[in-house]
């Protein structure tokens, strides 16, 4: 347990660290104080609260849910299991914003459209979407490897 704890508290107070300094010299105290103005900004703070929750709330849903459905027994279940993991090893730029949420050519806007007249959603470009977009991709990422 001392050493999973080092392994993630060194990590964590070292990269405290590096935010307040850099390779020439310690910040300077009104460079300090700044950077706590920026620390404590109650939007940052809410908009980072939102995006970590969200985060974390979809990836342990979907990761349960393919991890229940992935260990019964089916016809081709090694191959689904195999395309299960794909996200998790595909490049997060190619994958998501050029394979989801392009504007132009991305598959989400391409199943909103098929059928209707409706316009293509700018994913992230709109300041209404672009949380929720970006939560989706990290939990489309990531959730292979979450319970």
């Amino acid at each position: 347990m001392i050493v999973l704890a080092l392994l993630v508290a060194y990590p964590i107070v070292y990269t405290g660290f590096l935010s307040v300094t850099d390779n020439q010299a310690p910040m300077s105290p009104e460079e300090f104080r700044r950077h706590g103005r920026r620390a404590s900004d109650e939007a940052a703070v809410w908009n980072t609260l939102y995006y970590v929750l969200g985060s974390i709330i979809l990836q342990v849903t979907l990761g349960t849910l393919v991890g229940i459905l992935l260990n019964q027994k089916f016809r081709g279940r090694g191959i689904v299991r195999a395309v299960a993991l794909i996200p998790g090893r595909a490049g997060i730029v190619a994958a998501t914003l050029a394979w989801m949420f392009h504007t132009e050519f991305g598959i989400i806007n391409y199943m909103l459209t098929r059928r209707t007249r409706q316009a293509r959603v700018g994913w992230l470009t709109d300041r209404d979407k672009v949380m929720p977009a970006m939560i989706a991709i990290n939990a489309w990422k990531l959730f292979p490897s979450s319970p």
